[in-house]
């Protein structure tokens, strides 16, 4: 019994130091913005859609993707409300950078937990990796014409392709 409850505490210690590494971004790639934006939509939401001693459960990240990809194809007033509401950055370009720089950090963690199992597996100890999967897809008017721009930065920032309905 004292070897499995050694075992795990090493293999959760050594999965949260490669986890931690991995997550060391440069500076110019670091998804402060788009951070600071699905977590301040989170909360959001949470204040108005919870009732005290209530269990929540969203994806604010999963949300907040879906709404920055709109959010590129909006314009005047809606595109105003819209950053306003979900608190993004005056700079477009910062905004989708951070977004496409969170998601390959998100990946990173996943491929880094992967490996962390793996080392773990080799220490005698078992430890299941972290599994994300994140499924963006723009489903949109067969015939319509989409600016091409709009599709390449959400194939881009978002790893989003287009598919005509």
């Amino acid at each position: 019994m004292k070897k499995t409850l050694l075992n795990k505490c090493v293999s959760a210690g050594a999965l949260l130091i490669l986890i931690n590494m991995s997550l060391a971004a440069p500076a110019a790639l670091a998804p402060t913005a788009a951070a600071m934006a699905v977590n301040a939509l989170g909360l959001d939401l949470l204040r108005q859609n919870t009732q005290s001693g209530m269990n929540a459960l969203l994806s604010p990240y999963s949300i907040q993707n879906a709404l920055a990809m709109t959010y590129a194809g909006a314009d005047g007033a809606t595109r105003t409300e819209m950053a306003r509401v979900l608190h993004y950055p005056a700079d477009d370009a910062e905004l989708h950078h951070a977004f496409a720089s969170l998601r390959r950090a998100i990946e990173d963690v996943e491929k880094k937990s992967a490996e962390a199992a793996k080392q773990v597996e080799e220490w005698g100890a078992t430890n299941d990796p972290i599994t994300l999967t994140v499924a963006n897809r723009l489903f949109g008017q067969d015939g319509y014409n989409f600016r091409e721009t709009f599709l390449a930065l959400l194939e881009d920032s978002y790893a989003a392709p287009f598919e005509p309905l």
